[in-house]
């Protein structure tokens, strides 16, 4: 199992940073000292309205080394750690060794779990697999100490972690078999009490917030979503990551396909018992029941799929050995569209150029395209992707940081002498940027502009309340002597 997983996506090893790894491990916003490894329990994850803080201390272990390889290796590993305990998880749930294996080796070299290896920043997902798998075993065989343990790693590596693991609990009493110990639903409730303590101490208020859809298009949208996620599943054809997503009609085809597709899972899950019925729990984080800031994407469907594998596989086993031989068959198939895949983390350029090409409304992608085109100096590129990245299309969801894109389209437009233009973005990042640190680099950057433009007594004035403070940003005294410096040149002639 750990063998297939990493044949089939090996080639993530050759990946570099792109993406959310820019912010959380270039500019080490999900990095801490070994000194401020406890921080991490106490803070928001990477700066974001997010708690997380045992993906930041797997990130902070890694970072150690220095090396983006073993970034990589520990996804991969990660990933085939949870295709395995996938195989233990099944098989405690009822499932037969051959259905478990082949479920397990289908959801090893699926290319759903591309972006999970690949892609540093989606390190949570992992995590949070091997916690629930994990506790499922742990339930079963009536272990206390692996399943606090196990319940831990996954509420505390990520939201839906923690959302999750009390539903497959009671998932997992509500089945067939003996009832569980004392022991065992005390350890398991005291585990949720201090993953859920921690979160309701230090976890920053939920920031996302849905998108004003009428009713009509709420359903139509979420159950278009789940059409899209069921194809990325049983038909890996469009493996887009991009999550623009059209606004969707409750009567138009691809809603009503989507009901459908929902109403065979369920029945599917129905069927399944114990195993049915967490596969249909661990769909709901991507139907936006909580408001997050994509409305698609692949690493929702992580968890689902591999537990919706195995309902195949044992479907597949009921109906003889010519049909389970096929399945076999699909193995090699899914690994080889995984290995494609994996090239594709390379870089920014390689993993979105592709998608803005299919999908132009794919905001994020253009930002970061944007990001490549500066760090190379393509001032024209890196502004044509800005703008593109700014624009929201009619009818189409698609997330994009609205402050880092307007904040960096105007240091762009501030490098190009564009005062002006560079005054109004750097505006318009400030109205939207909530973080204190965040509005004090802004204002930072438009006495810079009032500065450069000539207008030192407005740059005083706009540093005025930063210079006052005693921690003060370095780069802003110095700009405050230079406006100082400048008005006094002005005055003497």
């Amino acid at each position: 199992m750990v063998a297939a997983a990493v044949a089939a996506h090996a080639t993530v090893l050759g990946g570099g940073l792109i993406w959310l790894d820019h912010a959380h491990l270039g500019a080490r916003l999900a990095l801490r000292p070994p000194a401020e490894w406890a921080e991490l329990f106490r803070q928001p994850f990477a700066g974001t309205g997010y708690y997380r803080p045992l993906t930041a201390l797997s990130l902070s272990l890694d970072a150690l080394a220095g090396s983006t390889a073993l970034y990589h290796t520990v996804n991969l590993a990660l990933h085939a750690a949870a295709a395995a305990l996938l195989l233990f998880a099944a098989s405690a749930l009822g499932a037969s060794r051959r259905a478990a294996t082949l479920g397990a080796l289908l959801f090893a070299v699926h290319p759903i779990g591309s972006l999970v290896a690949g892609a540093i920043a989606f390190r949570s997902e992992a995590l949070v697999a091997c916690g629930l798998f994990g506790l499922i075993v742990a339930h079963r065989r009536e272990r206390p100490v692996w399943a606090v343990l196990c319940l831990l790693v996954a509420g505390l590596s990520k939201e839906t972690g923690l959302a999750l693991a009390p539903l497959f609990l009671v998932a997992l009493a509500l089945g067939p078999g003996r009832r569980s110990g004392l022991w065992l639903l005390g350890a398991e409730a005291l585990a949720l009490a201090l993953a859920l303590g921690l979160r309701l101490g230090f976890a920053p208020a939920w920031s996302a917030r849905f998108p004003e859809l009428v009713a009509g298009q709420a359903v139509g949208t979420r159950l278009g979503a789940f059409a899209k996620s069921a194809g990325a599943v049983l038909l890996p054809v469009d493996r887009s990551i991009c999550d623009a997503f059209p606004i969707t009609e409750l009567a138009a085809p691809l809603a009503l396909a989507g009901g459908l597709l929902a109403l065979g899972l369920c029945l599917l899950g129905w069927r399944g018992r114990t195993l049915g019925l967490l596969c249909v729990l661990s769909t709901l984080p991507s139907l936006q029941l909580v408001p997050t800031l994509r409305w698609w994407s692949p690493h929702y469907l992580y968890l689902p799929a591999g537990l919706f594998l195995v309902l195949v596989a044992e479907r597949l086993e009921q109906r003889g050995a010519r049909a389970y031989a096929v399945a076999v068959c699909l193995v090699p198939l899914l690994g080889a569209l995984s290995w494609k895949d994996g090239r594709r983390y390379r870089s920014d350029e390689t993993l979105w150029r592709p998608e803005v090409t299919r999908e132009p409304a794919c905001r994020e992608g253009h930002f970061y395209l944007a990001e490549a085109a500066r760090a190379r100096r393509d001032s024209v590129a890196a502004l044509l992707h800005y703008e593109a990245a700014l624009r929201s299309r009619p009818g189409v969801l698609a997330f994009v940081d609205l402050d880092a894109t307007l904040t960096n389209q105007g240091l762009v437009l501030f490098a190009q002498g564009r005062w002006a233009e560079a005054r109004e973005a750097f505006e318009a990042a400030l109205e939207r940027t909530p973080d204190e640190l965040g509005r004090r680099k802004l204002r930072h950057d438009l006495a810079a502009v009032s500065l450069a433009s000539g207008d030192a007594p407005r740059a005083l004035r706009e540093l005025e309340e930063e210079i006052r403070r005693p921690d003060a940003l370095r780069e802003s005294l110095l700009l405050h002597q230079k406006a100082r410096q400048a008005l006094e040149a002005h005055q003497l002639r």
